[in-house]
């Protein structure tokens, strides 16, 4: 009985959980074959090896029908080289006239490669703490306490520059969010001096009763050096939904290459109008 209530409730509630980068949403999730910069603390861990940077992403994210996010994600691969470091937080409410849906959403990660620009590995820890009112048995809202601890492991292998092949398995320690289901797979990625395409295959264990495929697609074109273009699709099998989702920024080139940089992204399901995220950051390299 449990499972059919978290199975029709689900639609209403998979947006809400906190993406934590504006450039994943705009390529609809599909960055684990090229996890760059901030954008691989949330999908493949071992990305953040793959640049020697200092950057911080202040962001956020608001999806329907009422549902926010803010924080901060910031990836250092500078300090200590060998072993690049990721941390993210993100606070997240719900409006005044929707169902409480308030707490904290905390990540650290590691990544270290083993050849340089070839074979890295990354791990990154989850943390999650969330009051919210579900729908009881008897119809009425009542609290539940989400106290939960998972984990996140990434390998990326780039045979040749510009071919990348990620391997990742997501929120691996089973949780009792429904939000943070067991996933496991890897993605594909070819990078360009201006264009990337990067298409995601992952296996679902725990949304549905059977292991179900989510498939991501997504690409990102740097226009004239400085206006990053991105669109995506995303096709989640587990509660058959298609969302489309694009996005735009730019980047403040006048100083040097890795620039600070603006971005907005939006995502809209297909098969429910009604449920949309929209999301905004500031990166800036330090």
């Amino acid at each position: 009985m449990f499972r059919i209530l978290i199975l029709t409730l689900l639609p209403l509630w998979a947006h809400a959980q906190v993406t934590g980068n504006v450039r994943t949403i705009g390529m609809a999730g599909a960055v684990r074959g090229d996890p760059v910069g901030n954008s691989a603390v949330v999908s493949n861990p071992a990305g953040m090896s793959r640049s020697y940077a200092y950057s911080a992403e202040a962001f956020y994210e608001r999806s329907a029908p009422g549902y926010n996010a803010a924080g901060l994600n910031v990836v250092d691969s500078k300090t200590q080289p060998a072993m690049a470091v990721g941390v993210a937080y993100a606070y997240q409410f719900t409006d005044a006239d929707q169902p409480v849906d308030d707490g904290h959403d905390a990540r650290l990660a590691l990544a270290h490669a083993f050849v340089q620009q070839v074979f890295s590995v990354g791990l990154g820890l989850h943390y999650v703490h969330i009051d919210r009112e579900v729908p009881g048995e008897d119809g009425k809202l009542a609290e539940q306490k989400v106290r939960t601890f998972t984990l996140d492991a990434g390998m990326l292998i780039s045979p040749v520059p510009s071919l990348h092949l990620g391997v990742v398995g997501n929120n691996l320690i089973a949780s009792e969010d429904e939000r943070l289901p067991r996933r496991a797979g890897g993605g594909i990625a070819f990078t360009g001096e201006l264009l990337t395409l990067d298409v995601d295959v992952l296996a679902d264990f725990d949304t549905a009763p059977d292991p179900v495929a989510v498939v991501q697609t997504g690409a990102e074109a740097v226009l004239g050096g400085a206006v990053p273009v991105r669109a995506g699709f995303e096709y989640n099998g587990a509660t058959d939904q298609k969302w489309v989702a694009g996005g735009i920024g730019f980047i403040d080139t006048r100083t040097r290459k890795e620039a600070n940089q603006l971005n907005i992204a939006f995502k809209q399901n297909i098969d429910d109008t009604h449920q949309w995220i929209f999301a905004a950051d500031m990166v800036i390299y330090l």
